[in-house]
């Protein structure tokens, strides 16, 4: 359940509408920003408070290094392509000559090159996954304290990125709701989302390219898994500023109205 705070009011009658909890009331204000949780209160996941400007501080640090990480997907979009490509053709290969090797010689040519180039991704993919989720989570969190509408709460929306079949729109919404209703005008979240799961399908178009054994099929596979990556990660990195100014935004409006 939402806990109760100022809302956007989901009838358009006013700016904000507060919701007690379990319904609407009919209590609306014309505040330009909602109530900000300051701390002291245990709000937050697992029982922690959370003061706004601590969480969106956080949310920065991380975001500033995910957005420098996010650079370098188009790379590993294009070598998983080709890597998986290459790797499958001479699987098969060996596979369709293997009645006329040697059967007394047991060594059967294996291509560890690509195997290699590869296995050399894995690691960069899991600093980016873990980027997103700690930056999910300390989003989620100010979005949190912001009295801003959540479906689920920080972890649930941090561990959605690994959950298998939730992750397949979990994170979008998640992404969704830790930007001002304001903000989603123009943010090309849907975009964002295809795009980003076009590229993780890299390996598998690049198994099925590499399926043809056509050397061109692969490069063809390989740029256009590079393109939707490229893509998917400038409007990410997009989409985190927005997160960031529209948060700070509401903060500085918060603070405004307790001095008045």
């Amino acid at each position: 359940m939402q806990p109760p705070g100022w809302y956007g009011d989901p009838w358009g009658q006013a700016p904000l509408r507060w919701w007690d909890g379990t319904q609407w009331t009919g209590a609306v204000s014309a505040a330009a920003h909602p109530p900000v949780a300051t701390g002291g209160a245990s709000t937050g996941w697992m029982g922690y408070g959370d003061d706004a400007d601590t969480t969106l501080r956080s949310a920065e640090r991380v975001g500033r290094w995910l957005r420098k990480v996010l650079l370098l997907l188009p790379v590993v979009a294009v070598v998983g392509t080709l890597s998986f490509g290459f790797l499958t053709r001479e699987l098969l290969a060996i596979v369709r000559d293997i009645e006329s090797l040697d059967q007394e010689d047991p060594n059967v040519p294996i291509p560890a090159g690509w195997m290699v180039g590869a296995q050399l991704l894995s690691p960069l993919s899991v600093v980016v996954l873990v980027l997103r989720m700690v930056w999910t989570y300390q989003a989620s969190r100010t979005a949190k304290a912001l009295a801003l509408p959540l479906r689920r709460d920080s972890g649930l929306a941090c561990a959605a990125w690994i959950i298998p079949i939730v992750n397949l729109w979990w994170p979008y919404q998640a992404v969704r709701d830790v930007l001002a209703p304001e903000q989603r005008e123009g943010s090309r979240l849907g975009w964002w989302w295809g795009l980003y799961l076009a590229s993780s399908l890299a390996p598998f178009l690049g198994a099925g390219m590499g399926a043809t054994g056509s050397t061109g099929a692969i490069t063809v596979g390989a740029l256009a898994a590079g393109a939707a990556a490229a893509a998917s990660a400038l409007i990410e990195r997009n989409l985190i500023e927005r997160a960031h100014s529209g948060m700070r935004a509401r903060l500085a409006g918060h603070a405004a109205a307790s001095r008045v």
